[in-house]
């Protein structure tokens, strides 16, 4: 009997340790361009999320955000732009290139620098749609379409 405590005990350590988790979410704990603290907690609940990886210094990426502007507002799904660099340059892409003016996105850093850990991307930007149940449903190289989202997330 006393020989499946060791189990049951890994067992529930497992659990603590998921619990403040939502869905298939990493771990995430960022900062926005306005210094406040962001993670798994503050992911609007029933909504899907559109994580996107940047750096300032990358073409496709200062594409990708030019036709974020445009397409931003049309996605299902709040969308998190996150880059390792630091605040001031995160805060002069935004301003930039006119992101905060898309009332469903946020610029954040990683400054646990854990993007990498918890996905494997070879390549900028790097893109990834979680459903309203945190479960992860695609990875993208490219800026999908807002139509091409929401038939992901209806499926």
């Amino acid at each position: 009997m006393y020989r499946f405590l060791p189990v049951l005990l890994l067992a529930f350590c497992m659990a603590c340790n998921t619990a403040g988790q939502t869905g298939n979410f990493p771990d995430f704990k960022f900062m926005d361009t306005d210094s406040a603290s962001v993670t798994v907690g503050d992911i609007n609940p029933g909504r899907a999320l559109m994580l996107v990886y940047f750096r300032s210094d990358c073409d496709h990426c200062r594409h990708m955000a030019q036709v974020m502007k445009e397409l931003g507002p049309g996605y299902p799904a709040d969308i998190w732009m996150v880059s390792a660099e630091d605040m001031d340059m995160i805060r002069l892409f935004e301003e930039m290139t006119g992101l905060y003016d898309i009332d469903n996105l946020r610029t954040m850093r990683d400054y646990t620098f854990n993007m990498h850990t918890w996905f494997d991307f070879k390549s900028l930007p790097f893109i990834v749609l979680f459903d309203k149940n945190g479960k992860q449903v695609k990875q993208f190289e490219n800026l999908p379409q807002p139509g091409t989202v929401d038939s992901l997330l209806k499926n």
